[in-house]
């Protein structure tokens, strides 16, 4: 069987709120015949676009019964559809055994009982609870209407908003406990609440926090502070005093002068500066945003000017929802206390979004859980600290110590870039890189690198005779760097990337970065209008669009080049940079080698290298061997010789007798 085709139904559930969708479907071979009967594999994923894609949803029935051909499951029954929201059109693909996904997918459609929801005027069939998961239902035309005998709105806290015609006093609004009532949701000072009787306003509410009524206020009751009596407090022409049965206590607050004290001169409200109090608390604020101060004066930096310094004038103010401490005059924020337990250090750190703001109010130390924090900066995560592992890009470090995921921009400034004669630093600019150290790396038990085959798809082994080649044609150079400051001034045997990039590409990287194609300090600087013009000495060669890093004595800048003139240039700036170094341009085609590849080069070729040597080694002995047989025989020859040699000497004095006798 080379291949399967299917014919698929997607039936609606017997229960509006199943949690699953059922499917039945026939298969059958290319030539229009049922599959045999038997369990098959089949597979079944939900994407949101007709083809290609990534699937939503996918769940694998590995012995889905087939009877002539027919087969049925559940989808959602062992792989949950909770994931999916379904607001948007879904398709389903199929694929059986090991066969390619049938096309095309289906369309999920609607169910004949969720057309209910459609019409005009339809309900829902079924009782129990409707949930919402959205922000807000809107009502672009008509009313929202709440019929039945409970028709009322309930809130999460338990609050009800009743009508006079649901079982509820006329526009009540109800709960056990205290109830928040809101105007100007967006506090711009423009709302209020007003209190009607007969379309009448009885009483108001205004937006900076004052109550007025239409008529007298009755109280009841009395109202009392510090005592049960009915004479608490009393109110005349001319002050508000505090009495207890009759006799004035020494709190009096003076309408004239705004001022309540206890005890002489040790403690004043509602006056600017004039008590010299070592307590103020001042409640002369507006709205939310000025609420009571608490003032801490030093009383020997008091000279009777009338005048407190930064260092003569501190307070604890309660500001919205905040507890801010700092000093008055300066309005500067020392630390804030936030409603949501985040504690604020700076005048930047005023409103903070994390345990432990610095500085601004995103960035310093948020705790996690128990045994983890995490070092925010602008609200990113920097780094965390779990259970004493350190992790950085990773919540919850498991593997060592210390744990790196992912990549960053590194950078580094030195200030010796700004010397005469630069000499040593480190600044490296890279792309991709997970830990950057600007001094060689020590680890007593080696450095490891992942390469598990279950990781990697093999393609074959290396043929070694071409790598023995490849590393023939590598050059090794000798060289010292244009960054004296970040590299030094010593002589390095190395390679150069673009050289090998010729030869071995795989082993070289490139990325953006910035080149010391300049590498000098600027003659002179000047600032005008949010530009920031340099001059060089020398001729630049620089281009519009460049950009360009440049170093002072404020830190690093990287910006894109204006202007330009045949010893000048300018760019963008909010200041003037006085003694300015210029470094270079960034390019986008910045070299890196992979020594690792290098190395597994050399192995290769090093194998080579070996096996070549153990063909001659081997080949070496046979002609040994050979060279040893050959002496035998040569032996042998010699020995013949001699004897042939001895015998046609024996023959010539033979025949000298013969003649000599005749």
């Amino acid at each position: 069987m080379k291949s399967l085709l299917a014919i698929l139904f997607l039936i609606a559930t017997s229960s509006l709120f199943a949690q699953t969708i059922s499917v039945q479907g026939v298969l059958r071979d290319p030539n229009g015949r049922s599959v045999d009967d038997g369990a098959y594999s089949v597979t079944f994923k939900i994407y949101n676009v007709a083809t290609n894609g990534i699937a939503l949803w996918s769940d694998t029935y590995s012995s889905l019964e087939t009877k002539h051909g027919v087969f049925q499951a559940n989808l959602g029954e062992n792989a949950t559809l909770d994931g999916l929201a379904f607001d948007e059109t879904y398709y389903v693909g199929v694929t059986v055994e090991n066969f390619a996904e049938m096309t095309p997918r289906i369309a999920l459609t609607i169910y004949p009982y969720a057309k209910a929801i459609l019409g005009q005027d339809n309900k829902f069939p079924s009782s129990g609870n409707i949930v919402l998961a959205r922000d807000s239902i809107i009502v672009e035309q008509g009313a929202l209407k709440f019929e039945g005998a409970d028709g009322r709105i309930v809130f999460n806290d338990g609050t009800s908003l009743n009508s006079a015609n649901f079982s509820g006093p006329a526009g009540s609004l109800l709960n056990s406990s205290s109830i928040n009532i809101n105007a100007d949701n967006i506090a711009d000072g423009s709302g209020a609440i007003n209190f009607q009787t007969a379309g009448t306003t009885r009483a108001t509410i205004a937006n900076d926090g004052n109550a007025t009524f239409d008529n007298a206020m009755t109280v009841r009751d009395s109202i009392r502070i510090g005592t049960s009596t009915a004479e608490s407090l009393l109110v005349s022409d001319s002050s508000i005093q505090a009495l207890d049965n009759g006799s004035t206590t020494n709190l009096i607050l003076n309408p004239n002068g705004g001022t309540v004290s206890v005890a002489s001169g040790s403690l004043s409200i509602g006056q600017n500066d004039a008590s010299r109090g070592e307590l103020n608390l001042h409640g002369n604020g507006t709205g939310l945003t000025d609420g009571g101060r608490v003032n801490f004066y030093k009383a020997a930096d008091h000279d009777g000017d009338g005048t407190a310094t930064a260092t003569e004038y501190w307070f604890a103010e309660a500001h919205e929802d905040d507890l801010r401490i700092g000093n008055i005059w300066a309005d500067n924020h020392v630390m804030t206390f936030s409603q949501s337990g985040g504690i604020g250090i700076g005048s930047g750190a005023y409103d903070p979004q994390i345990s432990l703001a610095i500085g601004d109010h995103d960035t310093g130390i948020n705790w996690v859980q128990d045994g983890a924090i995490n070092l925010m900066s602008n609200g990113n995560q920097a780094l965390s600290i779990n259970n004493g592992k350190i992790g950085i890009g990773d919540n919850t470090p498991t593997e060592a110590q210390l744990v790196v995921r992912g990549s960053a921009f590194a950078d580094h400034f030195t200030e010796h870039h700004l010397d005469a004669n630069p000499v040593y630093g480190g600044d490296f600019v890279a792309t991709n890189w997970g830990i950057y150290s600007e001094q060689r790396i020590m680890a007593q038990a080696g450095i490891s690198t992942a390469s598990d085959a279950r990781i990697k798809s093999i393609v074959g082994r290396s043929n070694s005779s071409s790598d023995l080649e490849v590393i023939n044609k590598l050059k090794i150079t000798d060289y010292t760097h244009i960054d004296v400051v970040n590299n030094g001034k010593q002589l390095e045997k190395r390679l150069i990337a673009q050289e090998v990039d010729e030869v071995y590409p795989i082993a070289v990287n490139k990325s953006a970065g910035f080149i010391p194609n300049i590498y000098k300090k600027a003659s002179k600087s000047s600032f005008d209008n949010g530009e920031l013009t340099i001059k060089m000495e020398n001729i630049h060669n620089l281009k519009i669009g460049d950009k360009i890093k440049i170093y002072s004595k404020e830190g690093e800048f990287v910006n894109e080049v204006l202007a330009v003139t045949k010893k000048g240039f300018t760019i963008k700036s909010d200041r003037l940079i006085e003694n300015a170094f210029v470094y270079g341009i960034e390019v986008d085609d910045f070299h890196t080698i992979d020594y690792d590849a290098i190395s597994m080069l050399n192995v290769s070729a090093t194998q080579e290298l070996a096996k070549r040597t153990a063909d001659q080694e081997a080949r070496i002995a046979t002609l040994e061997a050979e060279n040893a047989e050959l002496k035998k025989k040569l032996e042998k020859i010699d020995l013949l010789e001699a004897k042939l040699n001895a015998l046609l000497d024996a023959a010539d004095v033979s025949s000298d007798v013969q003649v000599a006798a005749e």
